[in-house]
């Protein structure tokens, strides 16, 4: 018995409801479409039409654009001895956790993240021979590209992984490869193409493979940053080198500028978050006060975004030591998250073995890991944001 007012559905109606929504490909889909990913992953193994549904390219276009697709990261996948997810937003999922420490094939070569890119991440045995994989961590599937020759192989200096969702469910792989010794040294750009599993040299306008000169050891080439359909490159010279991935062409734009007595190793971070391109540079590796860059939306130049001052940091948290050789904090800048709130956007440092959240509007700051000892001892020094997806990588 119902009290007045409510409504109540016989429980023998339950089967004849639940069949007509399974009878209504497009009803389910709606529904399909509604649910976290999380559940969408459990729903999987309901029947053959929802494995089917669920996993086909269109439905996870359609999943994308419905939801925000600058999406935030919803954590870090910290790399070092191993992997560690660090969630920003810890809500006691110890079964989130439990599926994304085992998401990376198992092999017996070894096994590193080069790059994350809109949820995908592209990774590598670490090995003499390498292999390459595009992996999603939060479908836990992968796929294997193997390159064509030794000949390539030893003359590779980078992979990069180019995908935008929202307008392909197809990915791209951007390889870098030395094919002259002479200075400056003349590269070779070549791409694999996910859609037919083929890997083929962009031509010039002469109708030749695409191939440029750059200074050896200037173009940052290991550090690939995927950004408005573009791999970028920084560099430590006056300007850096991006391709477009869409018109296949190499152009190049502008870095801040350096003073005369320039350092080496003055880039300490460039990435990018929802849309916006960052770049931190250093005269120093223990500055306490620096700017955080980003790129004009016409590639004419740099702005400052954020003015950063850690000396909160070590305020808020007494324990964190300084380096007894250099009397100086040493820190490692992991990422710069921009929120949907602006007021919540944070940088977040590795720091003595722990990990620390940096609000860049009132510079507060929250720890949010205490790492493992090998952390403490080696630093954090590379991580990669996780972003949830259902994008394919076969």
């Amino acid at each position: 018995m119902t009290s007045s007012g409510e409504s109540s559905i016989d429980s023998a109606e339950h089967p004849l409801a639940a069949g007509a929504i399974a009878g209504n490909e497009d009803l389910l889909m709606e529904i399909l479409l509604r649910l976290p990913i999380k559940s969408l992953l459990r729903f999987e193994s309901v029947s053959k039409t929802w494995y089917s549904l669920i996993t086909d390219h269109h439905f996870a276009q359609g999943y994308t654009r419905r939801h925000n697709p600058n999406t935030e990261p919803s954590g870090l996948l910290l790399m070092m001895a191993g992997f560690l997810f660090l969630p920003f937003n810890d809500d006691g999922d110890q079964g989130h956790q439990a599926m994304l420490e085992s998401w990376y094939p198992d092999n017996d070569q070894g096994f590193m993240i080069l790059q994350s890119c809109n949820g995908l991440l592209l990774c590598s045995s670490t090995y003499f021979w390498k292999t390459y994989y595009v992996c999603n961590p939060t479908t836990r599937r992968f796929s294997t590209i193997c390159l064509p020759s030794s000949e390539f192989w030893a003359s590779l200096v980078s992979v990069s992984l180019a995908f935008d969702p929202l307008e392909s469910p197809h990915y791209k792989l951007v390889f870098v490869r030395k094919v002259e010794k002479r200075t400056p040294l003349t590269y070779q750009i070549d791409i694999y193409y996910s859609e037919t599993r083929s890997m083929r040299p962009p031509a010039s306008g002469s109708g030749d493979p695409l191939t440029f000169a750059a200074p050896q050891g200037r173009i940052r080439f290991s550090c690939p940053v995927y950004h408005s359909g573009a791999i970028h490159w920084c560099s430590e010279d006056e300007t850096c080198l991006y391709f477009d991935t869409c018109t296949l062409h190499l152009k190049t734009m502008p870095m801040p500028p350096f003073p005369v007595a320039r350092n080496s190793d003055r880039v300490k971070y460039f990435g990018v978050s929802r849309g916006h391109l960052h770049l931190i540079t250093m005269d120093n590796h223990y500055d306490m006060e620096f700017d955080i860059l980003e790129l004009k939306a016409d590639y004419s130049g740099w702005f400052v975004a954020y003015r950063v001052n850690l000396d909160a940091v070590v305020i808020n948290f007494p324990e964190i030591t300084h380096n007894l050789v250099t009397e100086h904090l040493i820190y490692h800048i992991l990422c710069v998250v921009r929120a949907v709130k602006e007021e919540e956007s944070t940088m977040v440092i590795g720091v003595s073995g722990r990990i620390i959240s940096f609000n860049l509007k009132n510079s507060t700051s929250k720890m949010i890991c205490v790492s493992a000892p090998f952390y403490e001892v080696h630093g954090v020094k590379f991580a990669y944001q996780y972003i949830e997806t259902l994008a394919h990588v076969s």
